[in-house]
């Protein structure tokens, strides 16, 4: 509060007082570590980047670990800031691996903050450092997906299709795992509520097809039509179809109905292709059909009350061919 005050009634002093609080942190006195980082970052817009050497980046990186969860948070959030200037943005580098573990840490927005980072500095680093970041950010990345914010899925989502682009060499070859396992969830949120994630979704789906070398795929994005890409996913062989159904029984219960009735019809036509297939492949699909009974029940039951003609839900269950389709009128 003061310092805000102090910037709008005293501007000219804001310089004078940032310096004294670069020199704060650099004396590394734990007790105003808290009070010196506040000012640090509340004032990070009146400070001399010069003054923000490799020292203070040192201060940042601890802090980035702390047991603190205000000092990690007062850490990401001058990093932002930090990332948002092109002349700093390069020199992050060092500080991407601490970054990176702060993704997976309990607060919100140290997370999000975090993936604003490596959102900003990625591209910049040089490859050495890149490459190894953008290996471990697919698997850090892919449960981000469903993060209740739109922000958070947004942001992973891009920051998978900018570890694509870095990535080179053999690096390249041990990423095609994960950018394959990337493909269904990629597929489900083209159908998501937030546009944006949706947008992104394409995009990074586009940029994994072009990273396979499936060029059937990248054909189709190009054509915006979603079943045709569930289609071409299955096409891939039996093996593949098995993983992706796999994959695609979580989203039964996403909370966006979306993509509940996206794992629906994606379940169906799996369930066409593996129905001749070794009976574990019909044991999943009988499983995810159960789920789905259970959803298409209860949404009766809330619905029989209603009478909205606009709608109707209609079941094609056949257990041997282990598919389910929902129709649904056009408004």
């Amino acid at each position: 509060m003061l310092t805000r005050l102090l910037r709008r009634e005293a501007p000219e002093r804001c310089t004078a007082i940032s310096e004294q609080a670069v020199m704060a942190l650099l004396q590394r006195r734990t007790v105003q570590d808290v009070g010196a980082m506040t000012v640090f970052v509340e004032l990070l817009d009146s400070t001399n980047l010069e003054q923000v050497d490799g020292r203070v980046l040192s201060i940042l990186q601890s802090h980035l670990k702390s047991q603190d969860v205000l000092l990690r948070r007062l850490a990401v959030r001058s990093l932002v800031m930090l990332s948002g200037r092109c002349q700093k943005a390069a020199t992050l580098q060092g500080l991407l691996p601490e970054v990176m573990q702060r993704l997976q840490d309990s607060d919100s927005e140290i997370r999000m903050g975090a993936l604003t980072v490596l959102g900003s500095t990625l591209r910049l680093a040089d490859g050495k450092t890149a490459g190894p970041i953008a290996l471990q950010l697919f698997k850090t990345l892919l449960p981000l997906f469903e993060n209740e914010s739109s922000y958070v899925r947004e942001r992973s989502i891009l920051l998978c299709r900018d570890a694509m682009e870095v990535a080179v060499g053999t690096q390249r070859r041990q990423m095609r795992k994960d950018v394959r396992r990337s493909l269904v969830p990629l597929f489900f949120h083209l159908h998501d509520y937030d546009p944006s994630v949706a947008q992104a979704s394409s995009e990074t789906l586009h940029g994994a097809a072009k990273f396979l070398k499936r060029r059937q795929l990248r054909k189709l994005l190009k054509t915006e039509q979603p079943w045709k890409i569930g289609e071409c996913l299955l096409a891939e062989g039996s093996s593949r179809a098995e993983e992706y159904l796999q994959q695609s029984l979580p989203y039964l219960r996403s909370p966006q109905q979306p993509l509940r009735e996206a794992a629906v019809r994606f379940i169906g036509l799996a369930g066409r292709q593996l129905r001749d297939g070794r009976q574990e492949n019909r044991q999943v699909i009988c499983d995810g059909i159960g789920i789905v009974k259970c959803m298409i029940n209860r949404l009766r039951a809330s619905l029989s009350s209603l009478s909205h003609p606009s709608v109707q839900y209609v079941p094609i269950t056949t257990v041997e061919d282990s598919y389910i389709t929902i129709l649904q009128n056009d408004d």
